[in-house]
């Protein structure tokens, strides 16, 4: 099944260029033949038959040979991995809300010299939380950086071309280019890094960069005002390890509270803590309920009770780096992202009303 779904648009633009080439191939060899048969027929009787095999024949080598194609550069049939290349950000406008990342599309094109080889393609999508559709997509690269959502939009930074933008997280459209917003902070201009690592968002009103100067600086996006202090050089290099965690808690909190859990739950394998609920009172952790399962079990454990208040199962993760799985709180809801399928798990009753596929851009309810 998963095969014919190769045949389908699916918003990753490597995946549908190659789609629509095979698409275009096959048309113009209909018409080919189409135009060849009513040149014939001016001076012969249209064999209706003839035409319908040699149609017959073009579609059969056609869905033949594109097979092959998608099967060498688009992974169907084979085992295609999606990952997280990105934090989860959020967004909410007009009382839709969106949950989007830059993910990673990783296709095995063989092996050399005994080391498997792969190619990646590489997408920012956007995941309507009530509908669970597709809002936007849009092609990244390798050499982008997702660093977080502020008021000016979805701070990118592309590495390779040195340069910085704001995406508009409701459209997926270019918000702010980066000239446009060095005229609102001129005393940045040519004191920008291009170094990821050299940013930190703590919330949509406030951005903590390290500059090209050795300096450290706040921007005030609410105030659009920019400040320089030495102190910022600890908040900077004390919450990048919260923003590169795929947790929804730091990871020093998820550490103690996992070697809590273990004496009180024991029969819980392979514990990943992935939010804190009621002050501490519950959280949900990720386990498996036998080793080497392919189910991940998340369940709300309530601390003081020491009982299982709801289980609820979602793929495993491949593999526990911060590229197979990650968990971000919105609202009511636990987002949870294993295995390329993205699951909004409602931390009341642990139900989920879709699941989003990241491959195929889809919700399966």
């Amino acid at each position: 099944m998963d095969f014919f779904r190769n045949w389908q648009p699916t918003g990753w633009f490597g995946q549908d260029l190659t789609l629509y080439i095979i698409y275009g191939a096959i048309a113009f060899a209909i018409l080919g033949v189409a135009y060849s048969w009513v040149k014939r027929s001016s001076s012969k009787p249209f064999a209706l038959k003839k035409a319908a095999v040699a149609l017959a024949a073009i579609i059969a080598v056609g869905f033949l040979g594109g097979s092959f194609v998608l099967f060498v550069f688009n992974g169907a049939g084979r085992s295609v991995r999606i990952e997280a290349d990105s934090k989860t950000v959020l967004a909410e406008q007009d009382g839709q809300r969106l949950a989007i990342n830059k993910m990673r599309m990783i296709i095995p094109n063989g092996q050399s010299n005994g080391i498997s080889t792969s190619t990646s393609r590489f997408e920012m999508i956007a995941v309507d939380l009530e509908t669970g559709r597709n809002a936007w997509h849009r092609r990244s690269v390798w050499h982008e950086s997702v660093i977080g959502g502020t008021k000016e939009g979805i701070l990118t930074i592309n590495t390779k071309k040195k340069t910085l933008f704001f995406v508009d997280p409701m459209t997926g459209k270019t918000a702010l280019t980066e000239a446009e917003w060095l005229k609102r902070y001129p005393g940045l201009e040519d004191n920008l890094s291009y170094a990821a690592n050299d940013y930190y968002v703590a919330s949509e009103d406030e951005l903590y960069l390290y500059a090209l100067d050795g300096k450290y600086y706040k921007v005030d996006f609410s105030l659009q005002k920019v400040t320089e202090n030495p102190a910022y050089k600890d908040t900077l290099s004390n919450d990048f390890f919260a923003s590169t965690s795929p947790l929804a808690l730091p990871n020093d909190e998820a550490w103690e509270l996992t070697q809590r859990l273990d004496g009180m739950y024991p029969d819980l394998l392979e514990k990943t803590v992935l939010v804190a609920e009621n002050d501490g009172r519950n959280v949900v952790v990720g386990h498996l309920e036998k080793r080497n399962d392919k189910k991940w079990s998340l369940s709300l454990l309530s601390l003081e009770e020491q009982k299982v208040l709801w289980t609820a199962q979602v793929d495993a993760p491949k593999g526990m780096a911060g590229t197979d799985y990650g968990a971000v709180k919105a609202g009511n809801n636990l987002l949870v992202y294993s295995n390329g399928k993205l699951f909004p798990v409602q931390l009341e009753t642990g139900s989920m009303n879709f699941t989003y596929q990241y491959r195929w851009n889809k919700a399966v309810r």
